[in-house]
């Protein structure tokens, strides 16, 4: 009877063992896995369109994507941006617009602005008071215009279908802090930021590319063996 007894409970010591194997497995299976890094987005809420105080754009973010026009259109012709921690130095970062709709594919439409920017923050609007008697007005500030036009009446190209891009050089001066503002003041444009390049990430190592959690379905098939084994588990330690 002993030798049965102890049969009996290594047999359910084995079953245990087999359960506790099939849970560590499903923990793997459903461990968190890599997803691309958010954008930031304007959708849920407008960016800030006050000089002084810029939307804050975090370290790591890969894109900024957002939409204007002009007060008279309903829209919002600022959006204004603090980027804090990017890669000092030259390096160039590139915008891509488009109109937004509805418009008709026969019918011409157009929009655009500026962008302005800066290396220490505006001290408003247009401008920038570097404290030693010197101020640097819109003009210093302005990087360039972006237009973005649909032209149904001439022959399909690379300018007139909707699309434009631009790209801002900055110089070997760059220190890594970033304050730019896009002006929207014709037509109706959304914008895409990109080819941003981070120093460090917020805990003050280098950027990477890792994800939020995103969990892996456990087969229905794993879940029935595991409450097999469950039931056989229990069935063993009754006859115990």
């Amino acid at each position: 009877m002993k030798k049965k007894s102890f049969s009996t409970s290594a047999a359910a010591m084995s079953v245990q063992k087999l359960y506790v194997a099939v849970l560590v497995g499903a923990a793997s299976i459903t461990a968190p896995v890599a997803e691309a890094i958010p954008i930031l987005q304007e959708a849920g809420g407008n960016f800030s369109n006050n000089w002084v105080s810029p939307t804050m754009v975090a370290s790591g973010t890969t894109d900024v994507t957002g939409a204007g026009a002009p007060e008279w259109m309903g829209g919002d012709r600022l959006d204004i941006f603090q980027f804090s921690g990017l890669v000092p130095g030259a390096t160039s970062i590139a915008f891509d617009f488009s109109l937004t709709g509805p418009y008709s594919p026969s019918a011409y439409q157009n929009g655009g602005g500026d962008i302005y920017y800066s290396y220490v923050p505006f001290s408003g609007a247009y401008y920038v008071d570097q404290g030693n008697g010197k101020v640097l007005g819109s003009q210093s500030l302005r990087a360039g215009s972006f237009n973005v036009v649909h032209n149904p009446w001439e022959a399909a190209n690379a300018l007139n279908r909707g699309t434009s891009s631009f790209t801002l050089n900055l110089t070997k001066e760059f220190a890594g802090d970033l304050f730019l503002a896009l002006d929207f003041t014709y037509g109706r444009v959304s914008y895409n930021i990109n080819s941003l390049s981070w120093a460090t990430s917020d805990n003050g190592t280098p950027p990477m590319e890792l994800p939020l959690e995103a969990a892996v379905p456990l087969p229905a098939t794993s879940w029935l063996l595991l409450i097999g084994l469950v039931g056989l588990a229990a069935n063993r330690r009754k006859l115990d």
